[in-house]
């Protein structure tokens, strides 16, 4: 056996002892623990012996020996007395919320909130649980269609159906894979169903209101929002939304399907545009292949349709879907997907390279779907869904206002296969056009646009704005002058040089003017400068007003509508719009809002929306026949063609929309657009012609513009206007014939010329009450004599008075007075007075004689005396009549002398046939006529029943006294008035008291 040394056994010993050493201390330890646990439990039945006592002795103690106890025995405790516990502690909190420190009553407040929140998380969490649809592979792939009535409830068209081909993950080129997960969730193939860090940093932003902040929204919370809920984003609605996405996403999606499934879902369901549902579908669409079959370039511009499938449709915004592509690009290459080198390259190839063309698959009624879809999703928004409701996702069935066999007739016209349509001069010009129902402002059909690739691209019935040049005019100018300023047809304005309030000279489309115009032919002709003259003279509020009542929208500065707007110069309306207002004017004032749909009811729900559209009273009925009345007249003097259709009134305006000198001198003939509007009392047709983008090759000039809104209206008017309509007089409408160029309006009178006559319309009460002296009859000379030396016959008169229509300070006062003519005063005065010298000739008088019966014609003279030679054997009469020298219509009725051979005219004489010395008695029993009285002789011709007598009389001081009142015994003077052939006479007989 080995020996050990010291040092070993030492140490062998101190390890016995260590060992010892800690077993003892173990035993001290666990009979500490038995002394402690023994004394609690006696302390504990001590403790549970008062309570009991206490308790029942005096319950308010309780709360004392509560507290004292611990974990498990102060539950029971609790349990047992927990009413008097409950109150006792209610007590104190509500003395220590009322009486304690502020910091008390603060930890209370928050600690009262928290469990409230607390609360209300634990509830939303359980109502989103409980609320959460069910998720299964048929759900996802919804088939259900929006169905699609015409106004005849017939089916026309099924919405979202089955254009949809499903693929696996297996058939997806990576490439499609790595540019999806790049552009929206880079973090797919990592996250359970949210990406905290996304979703949190996406919160944070939009509470700071940063609008780049994004959604946060994973794939599969797209899946989710897609398939299983909806796209409500706003209010309580899209909370509860939110919350139900994460809920499906982490618990139901990501538990059940695989990521390549998931995938499968977000690539196979939504709407990628074109009418296509799922890339498949729609990689055959846009590029004619199968999706396995997709490069770069076409990956990248597929996976940017998923975010706004319309907004970037290569086919109608090719230019929005090359900058989203390009995006997309960017963000593979910034997750490392591709190089900057693969990705610069994709880049440089035109998206619109890459599309095949669409098919003509298209509904023959495309351009009225899309206007169908727009009114449902504008029509649907409210606060929790400010998007609306997709028809193309949101199955339906709506019942829209299409007329087939109208919409028909447009999709003829722009098909150009009818050998009586317009002939289009190249594929690349556009129209728009809108037929509107006058009885119900009804959309009934829609021209959206010609050429159309795919369902839903840009509307040029309902979403293009032009300006609307002169179709303007009824609405920014005479119609709130005829509403506002009770202005008949009538109305005179001048077409001559004007200016725009600031400055600068406003032109007619022609360079001329016309002068003195009626508001009829100044708006049938369409004149500029009369039409701003009558947009300056109603107040802003009145055009506003005016307008707004009509769906316009003027362009205004600081409020204030721009002058520019009375000739069209402003941001413009769409075809529908323009519809719409005209339609106002044939209802009789009464604005509809235009609408396509009647009726929307959800399939799934059977909820239904019914369509009340918007009635507003724009303007008098007064008013508005006012207006018929003149574009009626554009049409049937052909200044407008518009068609005419059996037995029905047409009425009709055009506009041309100009561009700036640059353009002028870039392009000849250039114009900006050219409409025409044209209604009846059953329809109003607006027709817009242009083109979408102006090239050195293709743009729109005034001849082109012309001739096609000519031929396209006549074509839309002679199919779609129905026979024998006409529009209704209102009782507040009268007519009156009036005299051109008279301000304020006069009536003509019946010597007023026919080419200065026309019939006009007034409202009732304003119609004008003076007729026109302008062609008055004149007034006669007077005092005309004779002297005959051997047949040569001398005639004198005294002048008539120069009548106003050449009376050049009448004239001059007239003009400067007169609110149309005031600023041009000067210029028209010049004008009458030549008129005058032309038309009227000098004034003066016409002589005639009347020998055996014959009246000849002496000639003219200015002058007051005319001297000729007579034969002496006959009996001769002359007549001299006051007269212009040129116009003969208004000569006064003349002075008739008769001539004796050897005599001289010696004016009347008047002969008294009472007695010498007269009495009262005697001069009464003359008899009450003057002409029983007195005999009245001209160159001793009894002239008596011809003459005009009268007499007064007045007492010997000279006043005057009534004749039947004379007394007997007094002296009164008697004097006779005599007129005859322009000669007077007077003569006194003095009444006597007696005679001796």
């Amino acid at each position: 056996m080995e020996k050990k040394t010291v040092k070993q056994v030492k140490k062998k010993r101190k390890k016995k002892n260590t060992k010892k050493n800690k077993i003892l201390k173990r035993i001290a330890k666990i009979k500490k623990y038995l002394i402690k646990y023994k004394r609690n439990m006696c302390k504990k039945k001590k403790k549970k012996k008062a309570i009991k006592k206490r308790t029942t002795k005096d319950e308010e103690l309780h709360l004392l020996s509560y507290k004292e106890y611990k974990g498990i025995d102060k539950v029971k405790v609790f349990f047992k007395n927990r009413k008097m516990v409950i109150s006792d502690d209610m007590k104190k909190f509500k003395k220590k919320l009322k009486y304690g420190t502020l910091k008390d009553k603060v930890l209370i407040i928050i600690m009262l909130g928290l469990v409230a929140l607390f609360s209300l998380g634990i509830i939303f969490c359980v109502y989103i649980i409980i609320t959460a649809p069910e998720v299964s592979e048929k759900r996802l792939y919804k088939s259900n269609s929006t169905v699609l009535y015409d106004v005849n409830g017939n089916e026309f068209k099924r919405l979202g159906l089955e254009n949809r081909e499903k693929v696996s993950y297996e058939q997806l080129p990576q490439v499609l894979v790595d540019a999806i997960v790049a552009t929206e969730d880079s973090r797919f193939f990592q996250h359970n169903g949210i990406d905290i860090a996304r979703f949190s940093k996406a919160v944070f932003g939009q509470l700071l209101g940063r609008s780049d902040a994004g959604g946060g929204s994973t794939l599969t919370m797209q899946v989710s929002k897609n398939a299983a809920t909806d796209t409500t984003s706003h209010g309580i609605g899209g909370i509860i939304r939110k919350f139900t996405d994460i809920y499906l996403s982490v618990f139901v999606f990501e538990k059940r399907y695989t990521k390549e499934e998931i995938m499968e879902f977000y690539v196979n369901i939504p709407n990628l545009g074109s009418g296509t549902y799922g890339v498949e579908q729609a990689s055959k669409t846009y590029f004619g292949k199968d999706v396995s079959e997709l490069n770069l370039g076409e990956a990248a511009m597929i996976a940017g349709l998923f975010q706004a499938p319309s907004a970037y449709n290569p086919y109608v915004n090719p230019k929005n879907a090359e900058a989203r592509r390009n995006t997309v690009l960017n963000l593979m290459c910034r997750h490392g997907y591709i190089t900057e080198e693969e990705r610069d390259t994709a880049k440089s190839v035109p998206v619109e390279s890459l599309l095949v063309g669409k098919g003509s698959s298209l509904n023959k009624y495309v351009g009225f779907i899309d206007t169908v879809v727009e009114e449902v999703i504008e029509r649907t928004k409210t606060k929790a869904n400010p998007t609306g409701d997709d028809p193309y996702s949101t199955s339906m069935k709506i019942w829209t206002t299409l007329d087939p066999a109208k919409q028909d007739v447009i999709n003829e016209l722009y098909a150009g296969t009818n050998k009586n349509g317009y002939k289009w001069p190249n594929d690349v010009a556009q129209a728009g056009i809108a037929v509107v129902s006058v009885e119900d402002g009804s959309i009934v059909a829609v021209g959206a646009g010609r050429n159309k690739k795919t369902e839903r691209s840009l509307n040029y019935a309902t979403s293009t704005r032009h300006h609307p040049g002169s179709t303007a005019k009824p609405i920014m100018d005479y119609g709130p002058a005829i509403e506002y300023l009770n202005w008949s047809t009538g109305q005179t304005i001048i077409d001559d040089d004007y200016t725009y309030t600031g400055g600068g000279q406003i032109k007619n489309f022609d360079n001329q003017h016309k002068g003195v115009m009626t508001i009829k032919n100044a708006l049938a002709q369409s004149r500029n400068i009369p039409a701003l003259y009558t947009f300056q003279q109603t107040t802003n509020e009145q055009k506003l007003e005016f307008a707004s009542n009509l769906g316009w929208k003027p362009e205004t500065s600081s409020g204030t509508i721009l002058e520019t707007c009375s000739i069209g110069g402003f941001d413009g309306v769409t075809p529908l719009e323009a519809a719409a207002a005209y339609a106002t004017f044939a209802r009789g004032g009464t604005y509809i809002e235009p609408y396509s749909v009647t009726k929307i009811e959800y399939t799934e729900t059977g909820d239904t929306i019914k369509v009340t559209p918007k009635k507003i009273t724009a303007m008098s009925e007064e008013t508005a026949y006012m207006i018929n009345m003149i574009l009626k007249h554009a049409v049937t003097s052909n200044i407008i063609g518009a068609g005419s259709v059996s037995g029905t009134d047409i009425a009709a305006k055009t506009g041309t929309s100009t561009v700036d000198s640059a353009l002028k001198k870039e392009f000849k003939g250039i114009i900006g657009d050219s409409w025409e509007i044209a209604y009846s009392p059953d329809y109003a047709i607006a027709t817009w012609y242009g083109y979408p983008q102006r090239t050195k090759e293709y743009y729109l000039k005034g001849t082109e513009g012309g001739k096609a809104r000519r031929e396209i209206t006549k074509f839309l008017v002679t199919r779609i206007m129905k026979k024998n309509s006409r529009f209704n007089r209102p009782n507040g409408i009268v007519e009156a014939e009036i005299e051109l160029g008279t301000d304020p309006l006069e009536l003509a009178s019946p010597a007023t010329p026919k080419e200065l006559r026309s019939v006009e319309y007034f409202k009732k009460g304003t119609v004008p009450t003076t007729v026109s002296n302008r062609f008055d009859t004149l007034s006669d000379p007077s005092n005309l004599k004779f002297t005959n030396n051997n047949g040569v016959v001398t005639l004198t008169w005294n002048a008539a008075t120069t009548p106003n229509a050449i009376n050049e300070t009448y004239l001059r006062e007239y003009f400067t007075n007169s609110t149309a003519y005031k600023v041009w005063a000067e210029k028209y005065l010049q004008q009458r007075i030549a008129y005058n010298n032309n038309t009227f000739g000098s004034f003066g008088y016409q002589v005639y004689m009347v020998a055996n019966g014959i009246t000849t014609d002496l000639g003219f003279t200015t002058n007051t005396t005319f001297t000729t030679n007579i034969n002496t054997s006959s009996k001769v009469s002359f007549i001299v009549k006051s007269s212009y020298q040129k116009f003969k219509n208004n000569q006064s009725t003349g002075l008739t002398i008769n001539v004796t051979e050897g005599a001289s005219s010696n004016g009347l004489n008047i002969e008294y046939k009472g007695s010498s010395c007269s009495t009262l008695e005697n001069f009464n029993s003359l008899g009450a006529n003057p002409k029983n009285k007195v005999k009245v002789t001209e160159n001793e011709t009894d002239v008596t029943d011809n003459s005009t007598i009268s007499y007064v009389c007045k007492k010997e001081d000279g006043a005057e006294i009534d004749c039947s009142t004379l007394a007997s015994g007094v002296n009164y003077s008697i004097i006779f008035t005599a007129k005859y052939n322009g000669l007077q006479k007077t003569k006194t007989i003095n009444l006597k008291n007696t005679c001796n």
